[in-house]
């Protein structure tokens, strides 16, 4: 396929076509009702990556029949890292992973829309206010990744009809960020304190975590120099994860919401792939790759690693397309 082509698919793919109910939905909405429709188009294996607790089944259901019952949207959200990987060739902006991961969270969410007259609020909640801290990314370089990702989503609210809303925040808007840093420094001063109580394979697990994360090269330093450094953006991930920061912190876990991941989701969300392609990986960590498989293309997020992988196969080219889409693309062969 030549990049004219190439091109003109990727353009198809970024628009936004409107769902229609097929005979199946149809049929569905008719003998099952419109709470059991909804529950299952949130839940269908179409996009899942991962099974659902029996507590998670619960709360979905409890939170679609509060909603129908008020007449209230149905609130899905997304909550994220807001930053891009740095080493990502796109950081510190927005890159292609992200572009996929909207346009697919449209597509998993546009059906129930147009069954649905109040509609669905997709909302993307960032948790930035400790990224600084925790991967050293300079606050400047969180803040270019911020403004872009709002534009990407206000470029695709003009594309979606009113009954979809894309809405994105962030922690720090809903409390200011020196009370939660008082409440994160309470909670990093505890997890110290259990640190060396912890056994060899956890601490290893953690520091590994932060290593992979860490904006700055530290392979010229010893392993021991190394685990030094990482300690603190480990006890800070642990304290964000485990810590009781949240109080009073209206963000993505609401009794109203349903909140989704990518990984790691467990009872807190529905698990459900980052992209068309069937990744599961993180998509602001994540390389977007548009895969070429014989006359289609198919959107694909790989990690840093899995990219190394299948170098030998990709090339970028470059784009002449508006902001705020990247002025190149990753293409697999």
């Amino acid at each position: 396929m030549n990049k004219e082509k190439i091109v003109e698919k990727l353009i198809e793919l970024l628009d936004f076509t409107e769902a229609t109910l097929t005979e199946v939905d149809e049929d569905l909405l008719k003998n099952t009702g419109l709470e059991s429709f909804i529950y299952v188009k949130l839940t269908t294996q179409k996009f899942r990556n991962a099974a659902l607790s029996k507590k998670m089944k619960r709360y979905i259901r409890s939170v679609i029949k509060d909603s129908i019952e008020q007449n209230r949207a149905i609130h899905i959200t997304v909550p994220f890292g807001g930053y891009k990987h740095y080493k990502n060739k796109y950081y510190p902006n927005i890159g292609w992973a992200e572009v996929f991961n909207l346009i697919h969270l449209l597509d998993y969410v546009k059906v129930i829309s147009k069954a649905y007259k109040p509609g669905i609020i997709l909302e993307y909640f960032y948790d930035e206010i400790f990224v600084e801290r925790l991967n050293k990314i300079p606050q400047k370089d969180l803040d270019t990744y911020n403004k872009n990702f709002a534009d990407l989503c206000a470029h695709y609210n003009e594309l979606t009809p009113s009954h979809i809303d894309i809405r994105y925040s962030k922690i720090s808007d809903k409390v200011g960020p020196e009370v939660l840093h008082t409440r994160f420094d309470k909670a990093i001063e505890k997890l110290e304190k259990e640190w060396d109580d912890l056994g060899e394979d956890a601490k290893n697990i953690r520091l590994g975590k932060a290593r992979r994360n860490y904006a700055f090269s530290i392979e010229h330093l010893s392993g021991s120099q190394q685990n030094e450094i990482l300690k603190e953006p480990a006890l800070i991930h642990d304290a964000f994860i485990f810590g009781d920061w949240e109080e009073g912190v209206h963000w993505a876990f609401e009794n109203y919401m349903i909140p989704i991941g990518f990984r790691y989701t467990g009872e807190w969300g529905i698990g459900i792939y980052s992209s068309k392609g069937g990744s599961s990986v993180q998509f602001w960590v994540g390389h977007g790759v548009l895969q070429i498989v014989e006359d289609k293309v198919k959107p694909h997020i790989y990690t840093h690693k899995q990219l190394e992988q299948i170098k030998s196969s990709i090339e970028s080219i470059n784009l002449d397309l508006q902001y705020p889409f990247p002025d190149s693309i990753i293409i697999s062969h």
